[in-house]
């Protein structure tokens, strides 16, 4: 019965069918993203949708105001109707749908947009894995704090939420994979005309054939993966385009997002691990679904220091730049004149003093001359500091030493060479190589 069922596939009318058969299945996965997003799109509200008693639980007026703001901020006044707000459960924003078409979309909004404070924070219902959550414990207390955003926070995400329901991103993705499917056909079909592999065994088609679908499968999730990513950043950058007070949102927004993730990677154990990161983000295995968390965090930063820049102040006392400059001033009409050539590279914070100790019984020259100071601000590089004191003819000591290291960077070696006298008479000092090397975390 199997042979005779595939020697049928082979034949004109087997084909014909197999050909049908993947443009229905092509057809089918385009729908499976169409439908949910315009004619189903209001049974996905109900499946999101954060009940009370059997009730859904209404939108709070806080939220709607912002949205109001949100829309006239982006010009959107006009596309409100379009879009059907109520409250999400869970704690993460929920989109669906499109304003591109008739049907609109939807917005759900979680519960703790209506918080404004810490005290207005309800634990009492909530659970994690279906398990109590230990709120006494710091990752509890953290989690507690990530809950609750400020005004620009909700606008940020508002205005993202909304920017992407003005996109055609549920209907790309429909054509992705219905794309892959007839890619993946197409392939087979041209293989099998060219190579003649309806005449080789059946054995080896079906190898070719496992092969080429995780081949499409591939490509079709690399393809998903970066439109997602392509979108997400698309919609971080229009609404941090809006000013700097979004901008301000939006790194709250995230860093309020890594710290939940980090607070769940510690009170879930084991199934937090699987989730998380240690630093927040999602785990990956081999798909980037979404664009990671800290790479959209540090753009809101630099969007908000451009902003900064543009205002003309000073930068913050948070960023990961410092700068730290140093300036020797010297006197060019003053003319003292003591035969010490000094080549210095000092690091930030390294305070150095000259120390001159002149004898009695040497007549005190009145000049003195500094014949090369070079000083360089470097972190992480070698300090050379060399004295050398000419006592031709005098009874002079002088030396120029380091005697207090505030503070340092990690990894930086000193060396020191300076030129010592075992007592106060007149001879020629030889240079001594010193190596120090400190480790001194700032």
């Amino acid at each position: 019965m199997a042979t005779r069922f595939g020697k049928w596939v082979l034949t004109r009318t087997g084909r014909r069918l197999a050909g049908t058969l993947v443009l229905t299945g092509a057809a089918g996965s385009f729908l499976g993203y169409y439908l949910p997003n315009t004619i189903f799109l209001s049974g996905y509200k109900e499946v999101t949708c954060l009940y009370k008693s059997g009730i859904e639980v209404p939108v709070s007026g806080q939220v709607t105001s912002l949205l109001d703001e949100v829309m006239n901020d982006l010009g959107l006044s006009q596309l409100e109707k379009k879009i059907s707000v109520y409250t999400a459960y869970g704690f993460d924003i929920f989109h669906a749908g499109s304003t591109m078409v008739t049907s609109g979309g939807i917005l759900g909004v979680p519960i703790n947009f209506k918080y404004s404070s810490v005290e207005e924070f309800d634990p009492t219902n909530v659970t994690v894995n279906n398990k109590p959550v230990a709120w006494s414990t710091a990752a509890g207390e953290s989690l507690k704090q990530s809950f609750v955003l400020s005004k620009e926070a909700k606008k940020f995400v508002l205005a993202r939420e909304i920017t992407s329901l003005g996109t055609a991103e549920p209907f790309v993705y429909g054509t992705l994979s219905a794309g892959a499917i007839g890619m993946v056909y197409t392939m087979a079909s041209s293989v099998n005309t060219k190579l003649d592999f309806y005449a080789k065994p059946r054995t080896i088609r079906m190898f070719f054939y496992g092969v080429l679908s995780i081949f499409g499968y591939a490509f079709w999730m690399l393809l998903k993966d970066m439109a997602t990513v392509n979108y997400e950043a698309n919609a971080d950058r229009t609404v941090a385009d809006l000013g700097e007070k979004y901008a301000i949102g939006g790194l709250e927004f995230y860093e309020k997002i890594l710290q939940r993730n980090m607070a769940l990677y510690k009170l879930m154990g084991s199934e937090g691990e699987k989730l998380y990161t240690a630093y927040g983000n999602d785990q990956v295995l081999l798909r980037t679904k979404h664009m990671p968390f800290t790479l959209r965090r540090d753009y809101m930063k630099n969007r908000v220091e451009e902003y900064k820049k543009e205002k003309g102040e000073a930068p913050s006392a948070d960023e990961d730049i410092q700068t730290q400059k140093f300036s020797l001033d010297i006197d060019s009409q003053t003319q003292n004149t003591l035969d010490i050539n000094p080549q210095t590279q000092i690091s930030p914070n390294i305070d150095t003093q000259t120390l001159n100790t002149p004898d009695s019984d040497v007549p005190t020259q009145s000049s003195l001359d500094v014949v090369d100071v070079q000083t360089q601000n470097t972190s992480n590089a070698d300090k050379q500091i060399q004295n050398c004191t000419d006592a031709g003819g005098t009874q002079t000591q002088n030396t120029l030493g380091v005697d207090t290291i505030t503070e340092t960077s990690p990894d930086v070696v000193t060396q020191t060479q300076t030129c010592s006298c075992e007592d106060t008479s007149t001879q020629n000092c030889a240079p001594t190589v010193v190596p120090v090397e400190e480790n001194v975390q700032n």
